[in-house]
């Protein structure tokens, strides 16, 4: 699936937006952003990143699994009309 990153989900009607297309958006890519940062913080804190059970769930928690990061940090492009 491509995944743009564009300040607005909704495009030109002169873009070419490939089918099925996502797009992080300004907000999203902050929202993102932030998860980033709390998610680093937290495997630093007492060596968390030494144990992948620790990093699965600070990963869930943050919505940036496979399953979790697209319905998270991302819309579906609106073609222009």
């Amino acid at each position: 699936m491509p995944v743009l990153v564009h300040p607005r989900a909704k495009f030109d009607k002169k873009a070419a937006v490939p089918h099925g297309c996502q797009v992080v958006t300004a907000g999203k890519l902050t929202l993102l952003r932030d998860a980033l940062r709390k998610l680093t913080t937290e495997l630093a804190d007492g060596d968390a990143f030494r144990d992948p059970d620790r990093v699965g769930r600070l990963l869930a928690a943050h919505r940036l699994t496979a399953d979790t990061f697209l319905s998270a940090y991302a819309l579906p492009a609106i073609p222009g009309q």
